[in-house]
């Protein structure tokens, strides 16, 4: 439409004068608004459809019409004027044309291609847009994209509070107790707070093997970075790529550095996710099989060992450097070790007692004795020689290194051994 300033006043000819051309365009803007955004027809009795047309506008003028495939995605007026330019906020709705599976984009109105990301300006991931919602995102001016609003996202895409955690439980499958774990569905929030992780069904991987693979009967083990050793504490890992897409496995790493390494040369960058779900431990004479144990559903941070105690520590006697405090390595970093400790009197005549502490390092040393101990033992050789004390259990709370203080009144002829049954771990 022309400009009009100085059309309308009232000075005489040639201002203030509007040309035939020049109302005609005026008249048809507003039959625009009736006609075109609210879809009626003119007529002198109703006097208020400009209003209507406008509220029309206003309700509808940011749906549109989705084209393109899964991830490309075009969005058209409809029937309707579209937006000439993006201005910060501008929103757009639509049904879109296909689920993604991944990173997307948008083409609104002919304005050009932007990408779309969902509300913390993070990737796509796969199921994010589906064609069973609607998709309303808005222009982020500052970011140069387009993201989705919290409410467009699907529930287990949304994103979870910090350490969420459900499922995921793990165990050995009868078929193998020592090469596999199967894991089970399940969904957390990751370590670092970045992204959702989310497994729809059981998924079983491999200890052992060659070479690392994704999915299900696959090897975990990050086999570039990584080598197997006897006897050793690998972390067990769920681990996310920003597509969507999870996997499982194993390191020593507490960051899953050297699987999601692994995972990056043999698929693609983008493997940033990764969740701590419990730990394995190899057995003492192969390193490619760990020691069988169970994971409990009702208590998933609890591991039991299901053929034999691990014997942590044994002494013959409980030597003069037990007197004071010395550290003993028992459980893997951060768990909680459930210890039985086992005492036998080797002396072979007498009744002796003994006294002692375990306690995790940031605990006060404390000179063990008969009013301040947390492990007691009295034991006598008995008519058929030596005699041991039933096992007490005591829990402690293992530092980084896997250790913990250890201290008893006494030296003599004590045989004392720790075996740990079972330990928790905080997932």
């Amino acid at each position: 439409m022309d400009d009009l300033t100085g059309k309308v006043d009232s000075a005489g000819p040639p201002t203030g004068v509007l040309t035939a051309d020049e109302w005609n365009q005026l008249a048809q803007e507003l039959l625009g608004i009736i006609q075109t955004w609210g879809g009626m027809t003119p007529t002198d009795a109703d006097t208020d459809q400009i209003g209507k047309g406008l509220a029309v506008a206003v309700s509808a003028f940011d749906f549109f019409s989705c084209s393109g495939a899964a991830n490309t995605y075009t969005a058209n007026p409809i029937a309707r004027p579209g937006p000439t330019i993006l201005s910060n906020g501008m929103r757009a709705r639509f049904i879109p044309s296909a689920n993604n599976t991944g990173a997307s984009t948008v083409n609104v109105s002919s304005l050009g291609v932007k990408n779309i990301k969902r509300p913390d300006g993070t990737a796509l991931q796969a199921g994010d847009i589906s064609t069973s919602r609607v998709l309303e995102i808005y222009y982020n001016g500052g970011a140069g994209e387009f993201r989705m609003t919290p409410g467009s996202l699907p529930a287990s895409s949304a994103a979870f509070f910090p350490g969420f955690i459900s499922g995921l439980v793990f165990t050995p499958p009868s078929a193998d107790l020592t090469h596999d774990l199967t894991f089970q569905a399940g969904q957390c929030r990751d370590a670092t707070n970045a992204g959702n992780l989310v497994l729809a069904a059981a998924l079983t991987k491999r200890f052992d093997g060659a070479s690392i693979a994704l999915g299900t009967g696959q090897t975990g083990f990050p086999t570039a970075s990584l080598t197997r050793a006897a006897s050793t504490w690998y972390r067990v890992f769920i681990v996310g790529h920003t597509d969507g897409r999870v996997d499982f496995g194993f390191d020593t790493s507490a960051t899953a550095a050297n699987l999601r390494a692994d995972l990056v040369s043999i698929d693609a960058a983008g493997w940033s996710y990764y969740r701590q779900l419990g730990w394995v431990r190899t057995q003492s004479g192969d390193a490619n099989a760990f020691v069988p144990f169970v994971q409990y559903a009702a208590e998933p941070g609890l591991f039991q060992w299901v053929e034999q105690n691990i014997v942590v520590d044994a002494d013959a006697a409980l030597v003069t450097a037990r007197t004071a405090r010395s550290l003993a390595s028992l459980v893997p970093p951060g768990a909680v070790a459930h210890v039985l400790v086992a005492m036998q009197d080797s002396s072979g005549s007498g009744t002796v007692n003994r006294y002692g502490f375990i306690t995790d390092k940031n605990q006060a040393d404390y000179t063990p004795s008969a009013t301040a101990h947390n492990v007691a033992s009295k034991t006598s050789p008995g008519a058929f020689g030596n005699g041991w004390t039933p096992a007490t259990e005591v829990r402690v709370e293992v530092d980084a290194s896997s250790e913990v203080f250890e201290r008893w009144n006494a030296a003599g002829s004590i045989q004392r051994t720790l075996l740990v049954p079972r330990f928790s771990f905080a997932r």
